[in-house]
């Protein structure tokens, strides 16, 4: 029996290999492909929220420069923060695909809010139209929330380029090309401030 058994072993070694080879191969793509989703999930999450604020602050500019008088010093700097801000569109617009410009306009949104806040509460007569609170309240909550999702998503790229590194989970990245594309938010303390809102009254 020992012998039948020994025989056996011998004679399939090549595909008992190959079988174990395969399953590992697939089990460690099957991680690498789970960790790479979680990080894009994450990353679709932070994408939606920063298109929230993106569409929140272009309706208010529209509505900004219906209401002011454009020879108003304060349409000057609303006109100026308005820049700013299409600038970040633009940045934003030029490669939705591109998880590091993703990163780099949520970052720059963020210290762009705390700016624009400023400049509005410079003028009170810009407290006095409803939208513009409402814009700077739903940034705060829309702020903490993203907040989260960077945090989640820092975390889980951490975990997959940790899995690509590793081996042998490295040859089965290079193998099937699981590339390392994807930026970290980093510890900017006035990129990541979030806005704070000043009621009237």
């Amino acid at each position: 029996m020992e012998n039948v058994v020994f025989s056996f072993w011998v004679d399939n070694w090549l595909i008992i290999v190959g079988l174990f080879v395969v399953v590992s191969v697939a089990l460690i793509y099957n991680t690498l492909i789970t960790k790479k989703n979680r990080v894009e999930k994450s990353l679709s999450n932070i994408d939606a929220f920063l298109q929230q604020r993106l569409d929140q602050m272009e309706n208010l500019f529209i509505l900004l420069d219906n209401a002011l008088d454009h020879e108003s010093k304060v349409y000057d700097d609303i006109s100026r923060e308005r820049t700013g801000f299409n600038q970040i569109k633009d940045v934003y617009q030029s490669d939705k695909t591109s998880a590091a410009r993703l990163v780099q306009a949520d970052s720059a949104m963020s210290s762009f809010l705390k700016g624009a806040r400023a400049t509005f509460e410079r003028y009170p007569e810009l407290n006095a139209i409803d939208t513009v609170e409402k814009v700077i309240l739903d940034n705060v909550q829309i702020e903490m929330e993203i907040n989260a999702s960077r945090r989640q998503y820092n975390s889980n790229v951490t975990l997959y380029r940790n899995a690509i590194k590793m081996f042998p989970n490295n040859i089965v990245a290079i193998i099937f090309r699981f590339a390392d594309t994807y930026e970290l938010y980093r510890a900017d303390e006035e990129a990541q401030q979030a806005v704070r809102p000043t009621r009237r009254g």
